[in-house]
């Protein structure tokens, strides 16, 4: 990823990789297979990061100067708040109906959010690097 110059369609890939993330999630739940439940656990940390990579660098292109601060301190809540919800809503699900059942459940919500979201807001869906080129002139004109 370190040689690779430009992603050009970052709405795209950051989707892709989120629903990547969740199908993962989910075949996980239901696998019995060591080796099967060991890929899919790593194509799990591959969606993930390449998403936060994404939205990290989203982020920070396309915050103005003097709101990053506070753009920061609301990630924050969310990056710290998001996953003990998720974890309190994965615990809640395995005592009514197993392990399994939670993470199948967790990585198909997963992917209808992300289906939602690509389908009610093009704009994400449509991103591209021209457009942070065009909002950074944006901003310093």
């Amino acid at each position: 990823m370190a040689l690779r110059h430009d992603i050009r369609r970052q709405g795209v890939v950051l989707l892709v990789s989120v629903g990547v993330y969740g199908v993962a999630t989910a075949l996980f739940g239901l696998s019995t297979s060591f080796a099967l439940s060991y890929i899919l656990f790593g194509l799990t940390g591959a969606g993930d990061t390449v998403s936060t990579v994404i939205r990290g660098t989203l982020r920070q292109l396309l915050t103005p100067d003097h709101l990053r601060g506070r753009m920061t301190s609301v990630n924050m809540v969310f990056f710290m708040g998001g996953p003990q919800l998720g974890e309190l809503e994965a615990g809640l699900v395995a005592s009514l109906f197993g392990a399994p059942v939670a993470i199948f459940t967790g990585g198909l919500a997963t992917v209808l959010l992300t289906a939602l979201i690509a389908w009610r807001y093009p704009r994400l869906r449509n991103y591209t690097s021209d457009m942070a080129d065009d909002l950074s002139k944006q901003a310093a004109a």
